[in-house]
């Protein structure tokens, strides 16, 4: 898939029910972002509010289910190639 507009990519897996998640950080070209542990309202929009103004942003959600835990990390704003 060839695109010529930014995208957003969406990774989910599994950890442990017992797992502590203490950092995020990702280096996109050069440019990292450490993530900050915020609510879930106010990280949503804090992505939301980046990705308008065309920065790049870096979301993670971690849902129970069952068995496991899942995390979820969006990454948008990415430019392609």
């Amino acid at each position: 898939m060839n695109s010529e507009h930014p995208l957003e990519c969406t990774f989910s897996y599994p950890i442990e029910k017992d797992t502590v998640v203490s950092k995020l950080i990702c280096t996109i070209e050069d440019r990292v972002i450490e993530a900050k542990v915020k609510s879930k309202q106010q990280a949503k929009e804090t992505y939301n509010d980046a990705i308008a103004s065309g920065k790049s942003a870096v979301y993670a959600e971690r849902k129970e289910s069952k068995d496991e835990e899942i995390v979820t990390l969006s990454v948008g704003n990415l430019l392609p190639g």
